[in-house]
């Protein structure tokens, strides 16, 4: 879901920023998010990186930028996180 930013420019569905929270460049998102099952929704928007709401603009996912491959499987119970991360040209 791109958006316009403050200068009235086109912007991805996700891109980087300095994060104030990591005190270092980011991935931030837009977008939407399911939780499932939904009686865990309470529990899992807590996490830092997950929004409070549904709809989200301009989130800092708590994920930080940094070129290259990293294996985060077994990370918040999952079975399988690969994360690749190219250099913007």
């Amino acid at each position: 879901m791109p958006e316009v930013d403050k200068n009235g420019q086109l912007q991805p569905a996700w891109q980087q920023e300095f994060s104030s929270f990591a005190n270092m460049t980011d991935w931030f998102f837009s977008g939407s998010q399911v939780i499932n099952p939904a009686d865990r929704t309470a529990i899992c928007e807590q996490f830092p990186g997950v929004s409070p709401t549904p709809v989200f603009s301009n989130f800092d996912a708590v994920i930080p930028f940094v070129v290259g491959h990293a294996n985060l499987s077994g990370l918040f119970g999952t079975k399988e996180f690969q994360l690749q991360e190219t250099p913007f040209p």
